[in-house]
């Protein structure tokens, strides 16, 4: 059963409300998400709920898999900004790194 209305709802998301969606599945707080946009942490949070609501999802983690459902977010190409990933091990004594994840959203 597909929880997520049949009218495509990423195409009811505002540019912003996509934004803070593809911060959140980053794993941003409010907090952090208002720092990179320049606005309020209330203003992400309202963001948000609002992507919750048009999702119909129960809290942030079903709101991300309801947006990967739908074809919002992109699960399986993301991005990674601006670290390579190293390939084979790391040598022992180097600091661990994890590579930040930008998930691609798409329209």
């Amino acid at each position: 059963m597909n929880d997520v209305s049949e009218s495509a709802p990423h195409a009811h998301l505002t540019r912003r409300e996509m934004e803070c969606l593809a911060q959140a599945a980053n794993g941003l707080s409010a907090k952090e998400i208002a720092i990179r946009l320049d606005i309020a942490p209330r203003t992400v949070e309202r963001h948000l709920d609002q992507v919750r609501i048009k999702l119909n999802a129960r809290n942030r983690v079903h709101m991300v898999s309801q947006a990967i459902r739908a074809g919002v977010l992109d699960a399986h190409s993301p991005r990674h900004s601006g670290q390579s990933v190293p390939n084979g091990p790391a040598p022992a004594d180097a600091p661990r790194v994890r590579p930040t994840i930008t998930w691609a959203v798409l329209r």
